[in-house]
């Protein structure tokens, strides 16, 4: 089911399925709008990190670095994703929170290295 599809089978559910169908499937909508973003991000967190020195060592230092925060970030995005399943956090919450975690993390990062 593409997401145009699982909006309207979504809109169709609100009422009559259980609560938990419901909440699960918001969640699966708003991760597919918010996975996307996810790439734009992982390199807008990675470019100060590499580029910061100039030198091998520096620039395969930051580029380690960007490497964990990349798993960081998947492993935050998918725990956020099923607290939100389960219903311990709204959907839409659920399914951003790593980028904007992440997101404010990369303007931070931005802003030291004007």
């Amino acid at each position: 089911m593409n997401t145009q599809e699982l909006r309207g089978h979504l809109a169709r559910l609100k009422g009559k399925a259980s609560p938990s169908v419901v909440r699960r499937l918001s969640v699966e909508f708003h991760k597919r709008i918010a996975y996307p973003f996810a790439n734009p991000l992982i390199v807008l967190i990675g470019f100060p990190l590499v580029f910061r020195e100039r030198r091998a060592a520096g620039m395969l230092r930051g580029i380690g670095v960007s490497t964990v925060l990349c798993f960081f970030f998947y492993t935050t995005f998918v725990i956020t994703t099923n607290l939100g399943a389960r219903g311990a956090l709204p959907p839409w919450l659920a399914a951003w929170f790593a980028n904007l975690f992440f997101g404010a993390g990369a303007l931070v990062f931005l802003w030291r290295e004007r």
